[in-house]
């Protein structure tokens, strides 16, 4: 238990010094704005760019494609961005309602979760965002941005009753564990976490 609330100590004081939901950019240091910069724009980049993937398949081949898309290509984009980024450890996203096993949260994440929801979602030009330090590298710094669930994507992640039969199936075999279904629009569907090392991005700086 003491573990947890350092956890959350940790990022409740990181709200308060960094950026999170709204907070002031005037108080983070040069470090900090620099992380939050870059952390807004790779996850932009790459969630546009899976959305991108995703819009251009449900079009041609419709959402049983779509979701081969999500198992193959994903994961594989997240490590792309990791790999051409300096001090970009890794690339991820991250639900306690997961469908790939390898999204659950650690106890970092689900801190980071409760936060957010918590919270009411932001205009659709803000980012919903947070920096925190991880608590286990002392020069690592987390970036989390909340994903909410958008109306395009409540086939494969609705109530269950409303999700077609081959989407169920394909679903179902895919992912056997899948935990990633009931959401309603608008509803924190995700997050997406950027794991950076505070010494290579200050070289670049």
């Amino acid at each position: 238990m003491k573990k947890s609330h350092s956890y959350l100590n940790q990022i409740v004081l990181a709200v308060l010094v960094a950026v999170a939901c709204g907070c002031s950019r005037k108080d983070t240091s040069a470090l900090q704005e620099q992380t939050l910069d870059q952390g807004r724009e790779l996850s932009q980049n790459f969630m546009g760019s899976l959305k991108g993937r995703l819009v251009t398949v449900l079009e041609q081949g419709g959402p049983v494609e779509a979701i081969e898309v999500c198992h193959r290509d994903a994961a594989a984009m997240a490590d792309q961005v990791s790999a051409s980024h300096p001090g970009v450890l890794g690339v991820k996203r991250i639900s306690p309602r997961w469908r790939n096993p390898s999204n659950q949260p650690d106890e970092l994440d689900r801190a980071a979760w409760r936060l957010f929801e918590a919270s009411l979602p932001v205009g659709p030009d803000e980012a919903e965002d947070l920096l925190v330090p991880d608590p286990g590298q002392e020069d690592h710094l987390v970036y989390y941005r909340a994903l909410r669930m958008a109306p395009l994507c409540l086939t494969c992640h609705g109530p269950v009753d409303d999700i077609p039969a081959d989407v169920r199936t394909a679903l179902a075999q895919r992912y056997p564990d899948d935990r990633a279904t009931g959401f309603q629009a608008g509803e924190l569907r995700g997050l997406i976490r950027i794991d950076f090392e505070s010494e290579k991005l200050a070289e670049t700086d």
